[in-house]
């Protein structure tokens, strides 16, 4: 019988690099500031949608249209709406960027398998419908993963209890989004209205959304800083708790 050469050798295992561990220091400043101008510039779009139905209303109760006033209560509106837009977009860009990261963190801390891997943490915004629901249970994966009193590489670390701020603050941008989607599909493309009821709708929510979105930049900065701040205290716990064993194991991301 014909027998082959001898067995070689066996392959070493691949080589995977350690999950690298990166501080969020720089961008959640970065979003603190971010958040603290969106609130301030919803509370703007509050004021200035006040003052546009005043506009409105004592044209109508005089029976006396004062075009100066209504087109500037309107150009005060168009601002504050162009302003939150543009803070809008680069918050989407820099909380993207930090959640991703967060989630690469949760790794270096030795969250295995999670739920949704650290790539949903970009993609999860982008698809439609499906974005109302896996953002939040990211948020709250993440949250869990930073729990200090749960060991690195213990499997049930998605059996923490996750936040109650992370599930408000997700409950009030919901709310803010929606009504803001309202008022569009209760106006015309050119944002023109069919009767004064249409129109003080549509002022009703937006202004509803703006209320919104005030507790919603509030509740996002909170929770990102306190993410942050937990997930440090995690890798600090990880550290004490490694150095404390005998013999010691492999080193914990730098």
């Amino acid at each position: 019988m014909a027998t082959g050469p001898p067995p070689g050798p066996s392959a070493p295992p691949a080589f995977h690099a350690p999950p690298v561990w990166r501080s969020l220091r720089g961008l959640t400043t970065a979003l603190t500031v971010l958040f603290w101008a969106i609130v301030g510039a919803n509370v703007l779009v509050v004021l200035a949608l006040l003052n546009q139905r005043a506009a409105v209303e004592d044209a109508i109760d005089e029976l006396l249209v004062d075009l100066h006033r209504v087109d500037d209560a309107d150009n005060l509106v168009v601002a504050a709406a162009v302003l939150v837009t543009l803070l809008t977009l680069a918050i989407a860009v820099v909380f993207i960027i930090w959640m991703w990261r967060t989630a690469k963190n949760n790794e270096a801390l030795g969250r295995a398998r999670p739920r949704l891997s650290a790539g949903w943490a970009i993609g999860g915004w982008f698809i439609p419908v499906a974005n109302f629901v896996l953002p939040i249970l990211i948020m709250q994966d993440l949250w869990r993963g930073s729990d200090a009193s749960v060991p690195r590489g213990d499997p049930n670390w998605r059996r923490a209890r996750g936040s109650v701020l992370v599930g408000m603050w997700w409950g009030t941008l919901l709310a803010s989004v929606i009504a803001r989607i309202a008022a569009g599909s209760n106006s015309d493309e050119a944002g023109q209205y069919s009767s004064l009821t249409e129109y003080r709708t549509v002022n009703a929510l937006l202004m509803l959304g703006a209320l919104f979105a005030i507790p919603a930049g509030v509740l996002a900065m909170t929770v990102a800083r306190g993410l942050a701040d937990r997930q440090e205290r995690c890798l600090e716990a990880h550290r004490l708790a490694w150095q404390q064993q005998s013999p010691p194991q492999p080193p914990l991301p730098a």
